[in-house]
Formats: structure tokens, C-alpha cells, sequence
């Protein structure tokens, strides 16, 4: 922290656990608390019930639940592994060539999401590639933004560790990120994380 005193320390960690709290944990406790009520009236919640919860794991809850998670997940983890992926090809690159690959992914982040939406939108509204009304054009523009923040996160990790990106990708990602699949004995100490 950038607190050094003990009584500077304490203070913080109560601003925070305050601000949380009434910013983030009881507004989640009101939307929980209210998930299990029968009606709302007063000051609390009457009627307890999981009716709510039964209602929304059949018929067409389940199916738009289905499909919110299959939209959400499915193009996250594909921008996970091409944003990593051509982070660390990026690493490898010279200069120039680096240059044109981020110029390729960072255009989603420099200008707003509704721009990057309409942009996907009118692109894939007519044949050949026709997705209008699709979930994949959700999707589609999901991915896109998502792959552009990947690619900058994993890049600027890459460029702030300072070793060569051979070195860093064969003695600290490799081992850190695999722990279980490759055991070596020096792991631990490099990232203790990972016991």
C-alpha cells in the first residue's frame, strides 16, 4: 500500500470495507433478499419462497438463462485465447510488424462500444454473411470489444515484465500458469501462488 503508517493503514481498510459495503455488498443483499420474498411492502421482505428460482430453471426462463450464458461465455473465452495469443505473438515480433498487429486489435477500444456494435451490425445484415437476428452477431460484437481488452492487458503485462518474451514465456508463464501439468521444483519460489 502506499499508506505507511499503521493508523494510515487502518484508516484506508475502513474507508474501503465502508464504501464496499454500502456501494456493492447490501445493494447484492437486497437483490438476493428480494429473489426469495412472495411480495415486498415494509421495510423487509415477507413470504419466503424458492418459487422464483423454480420459475426461472424451466420452460422459457431457462432457455433465454441458456441462452444469456452460451452469449456471454462463449465469445469471452474465444477472445481470451486469441487476445493472449496474439499478445505473445506481438511480444516476438520487431517493432514494425508489432505495430501493425496492435493498430489490428486496438481500434475496438479506442472508439465507443455502440460504434463497434452498428459497425458489426451493418456488416453482417446482408448476404453473404447474413447474422442479423442471430445470437452470433451478439456474439460477434461481444468477442470483438472483448478480444481488443485481452490483447491490451496481456500486452501490457508482457511489455512491463523486461525480459526478452522467450525467456519470460519458458521461466515464468509457462511454469506459473501449469504448475500441476509440468511440476518443477523452483515454481514455488517463483510464484508462490502456485503451491
Amino acid at each position: 500500500m502506499l499508506v505507511h503508517s499503521r493508523g494510515g493503514r487502518w484508516t484506508a481498510w475502513i474507508v474501503f470495507f465502508a464504501l464496499f459495503l454500502a456501494l456493492f455488498a447490501l445493494p447484492l443483499l437486497v437483490i438476493v433478499a428480494a429473489s426469495f420474498a412472495t411480495h415486498w411492502s415494509g421495510a423487509f421482505p415477507s413470504g419466503p419462497t424458492t418459487e422464483h428460482y423454480g420459475v426461472a430453471m424451466r420452460g422459457e426462463s431457462l432457455e433465454a438463462l441458456t441462452t444469456s450464458v452460451v452469449t456471454t461465455l462463449t465469445p469471452s473465452v474465444l477472445a481470451l485465447t486469441v487476445g493472449t495469443w496474439a499478445a505473445l505473438a506481438a511480444s516476438a515480433l520487431r517493432r514494425r510488424a508489432k505495430r501493425v498487429l496492435d493498430a489490428l486489435f486496438m481500434p475496438p477500444v479506442a472508439v465507443p462500444s455502440v460504434v463497434v456494435g452498428l459497425a458489426v451490425l451493418v456488416a453482417f445484415s446482408q448476404p453473404p454473411m447474413l447474422l442479423n437476428g442471430t445470437r452470433w452477431i451478439v456474439i460477434l460484437a461481444h468477442g470483438v470489444l472483448v478480444t481488443a481488452f485481452a490483447y491490451q492487458s496481456v500486452s501490457a503485462a508482457l511489455a512491463s515484465l523486461g525480459a526478452r518474451p522467450w525467456l519470460v514465456l519458458w521461466r515464468v508463464s509457462c511454469p506459473c500458469c501449469c504448475p500441476r501439468l509440468t511440476p518443477r521444483p523452483g515454481c514455488a519460489s517463483r510464484c508462490p501462488w502456485a503451491s
